[in-house]
């Protein structure tokens, strides 16, 4: 019986061995090889099915894209480029994210993701090859998107960023490591070390207690060695986490943000918020030198970690803000002041000659549904203005407010039949049905750095 326990132990342990050694070999680690795999159905490429050995000899990129992701849909004519102009020593593959191919019939995402790639193709005239497999996505741990792995003629990983340029191709292609944006573990993050919401990272390494801090306020330059954290919470949130005392921590951060949180509170706001249309989103950065307002996140120049940690009595919003304002004053310098002036927004009118009744409601049961099988657009009824402007708002792209001036104030029925993948698509989209969105300018506070003594 003896023998027999022994035996099971044994073999259970060389599972356990095993099972740990297939999980490793299923992450992306820069320097090791990348895990097997095998791609079957793949299109506009001379063979369907192949694998990693049959990309031997040659650069391989993986492009993992999904259908909701307007950075992948506008980059790819940009990817397209690059393949021509390295044709010959590299191979971009996209990996289109369905969630649902292997079952049939055919699921919502995955018509969608295949009917968005063919009209964006045949529209910019790509000739990239394309798999759609997201059981690939799960296997290597990949949860966002876009996300691009850089594989080497001898199947390693060289790099996992999120784009490439063709600056970063021909370091590569040289012998050289580039500097590349590196991922973000809410992306991808099958291993090392990982920020933990329930404690304060800087406290933990410098104290034996962490509850034996009253206060404490840390401003450090970020390095590679910290976890790349962004709770991206927010002030009012963010105090609401700890146990026992309030505290704020935010790791990889730009000065810039750093300031929107020490005097906004937020790193943003969305349609419908207090703040919209009223505060600018951006600063202005009105200094002899601006150079500490630009960040590079491939490098880690000028990027920052900030813990604040106070007793609860103390932790109302209002003074955790004053306290950030002035740690970032005392280290900086800079002057912060809140001025009303005329900035870019984007209004949304009704196109000249239309009606704005034709927007009109019939009534019914609020729905939204996107048309998955015939196009990238959908359909809303009975939605508030102010829910389409958050639509649109969405897909513009370049942070500008978006302001209601159609004269509509009743809740409407809408329907968009276009691919709406940047500004310029949606548009167009906008216009199919009536409607316009034109730059203009009105008065909104915003947030302005001056140096001290101006």
């Amino acid at each position: 019986m003896k023998y027999v326990i022994l035996v099971l132990a044994v073999f259970v342990n060389s599972l356990q061995v095993h099972s740990q050694k297939m999980a490793n070999e299923t992450y992306l680690q820069i320097g090791k090889r990348c895990p097997d795999f095998v791609l079957t159905d793949i299109e506009y490429y001379f063979k369907g099915r192949a694998t990693l050995n049959d990309f031997r000899g040659k650069w391989l990129i993986l492009d993992f894209w999904g259908p909701y992701c307007s950075a992948c849909l506008t980059g790819m004519s940009r990817i397209d480029s690059l393949q021509k102009q390295f044709s010959n020593k590299i191979q971009f593959l996209l990996i289109g994210y369905t969630g649902s191919q292997y079952s049939l019939p055919r699921q919502p995402c995955d018509l969608l993701t295949r009917k968005i790639f063919e009209e964006i193709r045949q529209k910019d005239s790509i000739s990239l090859p394309v798999v759609y497999d997201s059981l690939l996505f799960d296997r290597f741990r990949i949860t966002s998107f876009p996300i691009t792995v850089v594989i080497d003629p001898e199947g390693n990983v060289r790099g996992l960023t999120y784009s490439l340029s063709s600056e970063n191709i021909a370091d590569f292609l040289n012998g050289k490591r580039p500097q590349l944006v590196e991922l973000n573990p809410v992306d991808w993050k099958p291993n090392g070390e990982k920020y933990d919401y329930k404690t304060t990272y800087f406290s933990y390494r410098n104290v034996p207690n962490e509850n034996s801090v009253l206060y404490q306020s840390v401003l450090i330059a970020w390095d590679s060695s910290m976890p790349k954290e962004d709770p991206g919470i927010g002030i009012e949130r963010a105090f609401q986490v700890s146990q026992g005392k309030k505290r704020f921590e935010i790791l990889k951060i730009s000065l810039s943000d750093l300031y929107k949180y020490a005097f906004l509170g937020r790193l943003d706001w969305n349609y419908g918020d207090s703040l919209y249309g009223k505060y600018f989103p951006f600063l202005l950065i009105e200094t002899k030198d601006s150079s500490l307002f630009r960040p590079n996140f491939a490098t880690g120049s000028n990027i920052y970690c900030y813990s604040l940690i106070v007793p609860p009595a103390k932790g109302n919003r209002t003074l955790l803000m004053q306290i950030m304002q002035g740690d970032l004053n005392h280290y900086f310098g800079y002057k912060v002041i809140t001025e009303t002036r005329l900035l870019p927004y984007w209004k949304l009118v009704v196109s000249s000659g239309k009606q704005k009744d034709r927007f009109r409601t019939k009534g019914g049961q609020y729905s939204f549904k996107i048309f998955a099988n015939t196009n990238m657009g959908f359909e809303a009824n009975n939605i508030t203005t102010q829910e389409f402007i958050g639509i649109v708002a969405s897909h513009i792209g370049d942070g500008l407010p978006v302001i209601d001036e159609t004269g509509i104030t009743t809740n409407i029925d809408v329907a968009i039949h276009s691919l709406m993948i940047d500004f310029e698509n949606t548009k167009l989209a906008l216009k199919s049905i009536g409607l316009d969105l034109i730059k203009g300018e009105r008065e909104m506070q915003v947030l302005v750095i001056k140096d001290r003594g101006e």
